[in-house]
């Protein structure tokens, strides 16, 4: 079995009693777990995109877990698209990229193909918003056959897929009917995704889209209309062959 550790929305900032906890934390857990991978679905800085020294304290707490990361950008990281926001900036993008790598990955473990996509892109009407989507697309239909999950930041719906809820706390309207089709299309059995700060699990037309909670104290965006009880954590996955199990590790240490 190979296991991967999924965190989100960390927000860190030097010397923040809201963040440095839960990443201590993690880092310990990482210690002791041993995952083969860590996967981060964004939001590691504290608040602001353009917070140059709160990017690089992010960049440095990442390389501090010592094991394979792959992240893609959430909103703090890269400014938020509509209907929040214009972004995400092309600027902050490359900034993403030359601290954590490649916004957009393929990694093969075991039978899977993860793909991570940097989905803050779509839906903004941005000229770099093509060629995600194509991007996309060719890097399912190169791991078809495999069996496939993909991690972005926002989930691409908040209930269900057929919702026309248009706020920022999911994946924007426009694009949601898109990624859902592409997703169904090339048979993926799990979206990995963060943003709301809380855990929760849905299976939707035989793909299974999990929240991965935040990692610090900001227990502040749980979704309606369901209400969980709210808490820090991460999720780890356990991938076997082409079968894949999760369950949720809360961090005690922060809890609503």
């Amino acid at each position: 079995m190979k296991r991967v550790l999924h965190v989100s929305d960390p927000h860190l900032r030097s010397g923040d009693v809201i963040s440095e906890p839960g990443w201590a934390w993690v880092e310990a857990l990482v210690r002791e777990h041993r995952p083969d991978l860590v996967i981060s679905t964004g939001d590691l800085v504290r608040d602001a995109p353009d917070d140059a020294d709160d990017r690089a304290y992010a960049a440095e707490r990442s390389r501090a877990l010592r094991t394979e990361l792959l992240s893609v950008p959430g909103n703090h990281d890269i400014g938020d698209g509509p209907p929040a926001g214009t972004g995400p900036a092309g600027e902050l993008i490359r900034a993403f990229e030359s601290l954590h790598g490649p916004a957009r990955w393929v990694r093969q473990l075991e039978q899977w193909s993860l793909i991570g996509v940097d989905a803050m892109l779509f839906g903004s009407g941005q000229d770099a918003e093509a060629d995600a989507w194509a991007w996309l697309q060719d890097a399912l239909a190169c791991e078809a056959g495999r069996a496939i999950a993909l991690f972005v930041h926002k989930p691409p719906f908040l209930v269900h897929p057929d919702e026309v809820d248009d706020g920022s706390a999911a994946m924007p309207a426009v694009a949601r009917a898109r990624f859902w089709r592409l997703a169904q299309q090339a048979g993926v059995r799990l979206i990995g995704c963060g943003h709301r700060h809380e855990y929760r699990c849905v299976l939707a037309d035989q793909i299974l889209v999990v929240w991965a909670p935040t990692t610090s104290m900001l227990l502040d965006e749980t979704s309606p209309p369901l209400r969980p009880v709210a808490y820090a954590g991460a999720v780890e996955y356990g991938f076997v062959g082409d079968a894949v199990s999760h369950r949720p590790i809360p961090f005690t240490g922060a809890r609503k």
